[in-house]
């Protein structure tokens, strides 16, 4: 019960120490159970998930630092030089973002978005509550992030409190690294040569240039490990600014654990606290202990403990163990020196050897006869460890931990961000498959020892120090924590947006981890996040753009990007799976009145009324509701068709592609005069909505209702008096005729018909498929049977026909073969496809237009192939006959032809009768007899 105290104790003063070095936007990186402790230590509720300790912590911290509330219980009071260095003043010039966000700044901050003209009411139906509001929901009724993830990490590197702004520093090599910066900001080598000469220079006049290289790599350890060492060294004169070291330390901690990092906290602790002091002695050891938990499993560590068992054993007694009594100060001492022996020895450490002869002479010299029972218990693990060494040491030498951060590229240098992370992923498979066998203790209710998660959670953390531009070492990591420890794997998902926000895989994987625990709450709270994102720049770049500041100001947003939509439509779907119809056309509602709305919006909230509900009278509101503003847009207008067909409804559909032909008929007259049509006066979507027009009645209609849409779209595009051709009625006839990939004609006729321009490539004219839809690939031709004769060395017997295998089928045979090329036999026209197009500034366009001019003016047919080997031949002077050539034609005593000999098939067909090649087939078996 004493030892528990003990440890109780000194887990409080190593928080309560070493908390102050934490920055607010840093506390969600502790874990659950060291944020329950700080706030049991203030007298705070311990109860809720982590977000909630997290802001609980944040308000209790604010509170303190701006009311000039009292020092937590057993932090010890700064008084004089030989206090320690514990306490980071605020600069109070920085922006107070520690305190988190209130819902209600976050709804007055919301943009203002203007209602559509169209009523919501007319779009579900009555009774609804949806569409009785008639309007977007109201603030109580939307779903708000959370506050913890209000929250956003500072980019901007924060002002050190003593140091003055300096000018930016400038010089020719400087100038040139920032041009290729400015040209390509993951130009890796340029921000090298920044850090270099900011390692020259020191502080001050290099301070400036580590906190450019920090801007853009934060998490780069070895840039922090410089800049504070360059701090700690001071100036020229040896002037150190402290505050400005604490606030590095504070600020690099905890997202960069490297253990050479944390050695040099450790190393700076110990300079400026005074050893002779019980608050020195605890301030030093709060900093070793919480260095330990943090990167003593790393295989650099050894170190870090050589000089924490150094520091213990050098520590007054009474200083060190202060709850200990007088006389068993110095045996709690010693048992804290055995206990941090024997953690250092269990890891795979570059100076296991040199802690365990330590270790052996620390026991020896407690007691001789202690000491052998007590090494041979730890024994076992110690040779456990040192065999383990030997793989991780080889795997680590591969790594480089905490470099700058790159993003993924394809490189055969090893120290690319390619490289590392594929060596990253070696490293971390081997620490997940416990090579130490450590077995968890399942009767405590542990699913993995907690040495073993330590140490792969720092692996993975190490790796995303210098490669948090891959999203894939994130979801990998958040999937190992969720086996773990669910409100870890949050933590790790929301470090993974606030590192990588332009990336919908790990937004998606974060609402989908939440989704799976039935948290319909923090599910939507994601998706919200990226809309209200969205929403503030549009409402932004509106003010921006209204430089009168006028009220009744208009701005045309662009449409919505990609990524937003997609986020919005998931959104959409979310709310549908978690929380039902109605909160899920909220949902829509907000999504269609947001800046720059597109037509997918309208048709993923149509098909979530259709396929939950198989209410198709609500999807048919919503798809007309669309088409008031993308009437113009053809795939919305296939969306719609393909709906109306899929309930049956042909009838309403023709309708639609008549209103839709007449509106691009009208806006085609009204832009004629603006030089948006073709020649003719008329425009690709036009054009477009007439095809789409024809393969709908080829597919639904007849034969009347066929060929007069045909006769419409004729005159609608290619005016009044046209004439329909061979290739128009034949490419009519294809499209009334053709099924699948069954087409009415040969393979033969249709390379005649692409030579006398019959559109093939897009028979959407024809009723064959949409615009967009790609054409199924042609079958496969079969490869040409085996030949009569037997193979060679192959004996039939009884009679039966020798079997020779089909080739494999050829790659260039399966390939899709292009419509210009379809007169040419099929394996010339797949090469020909497959050739690069005459605009690329890599092939000389002069060379392509030679090769595609020689195929196609060439005979490549048999005969054409033989006239050419012929008319070789008779370049090289081989036309006479005589008895030689006849002899070679047949196979006796021809020998090798000579350079430029003539081609024919005898050129390399062995002799008849090779009297050497059948005594070798004989010797064989007359060897096999003699030994029989």
């Amino acid at each position: 019960e004493h030892q528990g105290d003990k440890v109780v104790a000194h887990r409080r003063y190593r928080r309560t120490m070493v908390e102050p070095l934490i920055e607010h936007r840093l506390l969600k990186r502790l874990r659950v159970a060291e944020l329950k402790e700080l706030l049991e230590q203030r007298g705070l509720s311990t109860e809720g998930i982590k977000d909630e300790l997290v802001t609980r912590l944040e308000e209790a911290r604010s509170a303190e630092e701006g009311g000039g509330a009292e020092p937590a219980v057993g932090t010890p009071a700064a008084e004089g030089e030989d206090a320690p260095a514990v306490e980071v003043p605020v600069d109070e010039g920085a922006p107070a973002d520690a305190a988190p966000a209130q819902v209600e700044d976050v709804l007055e901050a919301s943009p203002t978005i203007d209602p559509a003209a169209t009523n919501d009411s007319e779009v579900f139906e009555p009774g609804d509550p949806a569409g009785a509001e008639g309007g977007e929901p109201g603030p109580a009724q939307e779903i708000m992030p959370d506050a913890a993830d209000v929250d956003t990490v500072a980019s901007e590197p924060v002002s050190l409190p003593s140091a003055a702004p300096l000018p930016p520093v400038s010089s020719a090599k400087l100038d040139r690294a920032r041009a290729r910066i400015q040209a390509n900001r993951h130009d890796l080598d340029a921000w090298e040569v920044i850090f270099t000469d900011a390692q020259t220079r020191g502080v001050p006049e290099g301070r400036s240039l580590f906190e450019e290289v920090l801007a853009a790599h934060p998490t780069a350890s070895r840039v922090w490990r410089a800049y504070a060492e360059a701090e700690i060294a001071g100036d020229t004169g040896g002037n150190r600014d402290d505050e400005a070291v604490k606030a590095i330390f504070s600020r690099c901690l905890l997202s960069c654990p490297s253990a050479i990092l944390w050695r040099s906290y450790t190393k700076y602790m110990e300079k400026t606290n005074d050893a002779a002091t019980e608050e020195g002695v605890q301030a030093i050891k709060a900093a070793f202990e919480y260095t330990v938990d943090t990167v003593g499993e790393d295989v650099e560590s050894g170190p870090l403990w050589l000089d924490y068992v150094t520091f213990l054993k050098a520590a007054d007694p009474a200083h060190a163990c202060p709850d200990a009594k007088a006389e068993q100060a110095e045996s709690a001492r010693m048992q804290e020196v055995r206990r941090a022996y024997q953690r250092a020895i269990s890891v795979p450490t570059n100076s296991i050897d040199a802690l365990y002869r330590e270790y052996d002479a620390f026991e020896h010299g407690i007691s001789a006869a202690l000491a052998k029972p007590l090494l041979a218990e730890v024994k076992p693990q110690v040779d456990v460890a040192r065999a383990a060494l030997k793989e991780r040491k080889k795997l680590h030498d591969q790594l480089v931990v905490g470099g700058l951060a790159g993003p993924p590229a394809t490189s055969k240098d090893d120290k690319s961000p390619d490289a590392q992370a594929k060596a990253w992923r070696a490293m971390i498979a081997w620490e997940r498959s416990n090579p130490q066998k450590l077995a968890p203790n399942t009767e405590a209710g542990e699913t993995a020892h907690p040495q073993l998660v330590a140490r792969v959670a720092l692996a993975y953390d190490q790796a995303l120090m210098s490669l948090w531009n891959f999203p894939d070492i994130w979801l990998e990591f958040a999937a190992w924590q969720e086996s773990i420890d669910h409100e870890e794997a949050k933590a790790v998902l929301q470090r993974a947006r606030d590192a990588l926000p332009d990336c919908l895989l790990v937004h998606l994987a974060a609402a989908d981890l939440v989704e799976a625990r039935g948290d319909a709450a923090a599910a939507a709270a994601v998706y919200d996040a990226v809309l209200g994102e969205y929403e503030n720049k549009c409402a932004a770049d509106a003010a921006a753009a209204n430089t009168d500041g006028a009220e009744d100001f208009k701005y045309a947003h662009p449409p919505m990007d990609d990524a937003t939509l997609l986020m919005s439509i998931e959104y959409m779907r979310c709310v549908r799976r978690m929380q039902g119809r109605d909160e899920a056309r909220k949902a829509f509602m907000r999504v269609r009145k947001a800046p720059g709305k597109r037509w997918e919006t309208f048709v993923a909230a149509a098909l979530l009324e259709w396929r939950y509900d198989k209410n198709d009278k609500v999807a048919r509101n919503v798809f007309e509701l669309g088409l008031k503003s993308f009437i113009s847009q053809p795939a919305y207008v296939a969306q719609y068709a393909d709906f109306l067909v899929g309930c049956n409804d042909v009838a309403n559909a023709r309708v639609l592609f008549e209103r839709a032909t007449a509106a691009a008929g009208e806006a085609s007259a009204a832009a004629a005069g603006l030089g948006g049509t073709d020649k003719d006066g008329k425009s690709a979507a036009e054009k477009e909505f007439w095809d789409m027009f024809v393969a709908f009645e080829h597919a639904h209609g007849t034969m009347e209702t066929m060929t007069g849409v045909e006769q419409r779209r004729r005159e609608a595009v290619r005016g009044p008096d046209a004439v329909d051709g061979a290739p128009e009625l034949i490419t009519a006839l294809l499209g009334r005729h053709s099924i699948f990939n069954l087409k009415p004609a040969s393979e033969e006729h249709m390379r005649h018909f692409a030579r006398i321009g019959v559109d093939l490539a897009n028979p959407g004219s024809a009723g064959a498929a949409r615009a967009g839809v790609p054409a199924p690939p042609p079958p496969p031709r079969l490869p040409p049977p085996p030949p009569s004769g037997r193979s060679k060395g192959v004996k039939s017997s009884g009679g039966a026909p020798s079997m020779t295998p089909l080739p494999p089928p050829d790659p260039m045979v399966t390939g899709v073969v292009n419509p210009r090329f379809a007169h040419l036999p099929r394996e010339l026209g797949s090469f020909a496809s497959r050739l690069p197009a005459v605009n690329l500034p890599s092939v000389a366009p002069s060379a392509v237009d030679a090769v595609m001019d020689t195929l196609i003016n060439s005979d490549v047919t048999a005969e054409g192939g033989q006239a050419i080997v012929d008319a070789f031949n008779a370049s090289l002077g081989g036309g006479g006959g005589g008895k030689k050539r006849k002899a070679a034609d047949a196979g006796v005593g021809a020998k090798a032809p000579a350079r430029g000999a003539p081609l024919t098939a005898a050129s390399q067909r062995p002799p008849a009768m090779d009297v050497f090649r059948m005594r070798q087939a004989v010797r064989p078996r007359t060897d096999q007899a003699e030994f029989s």
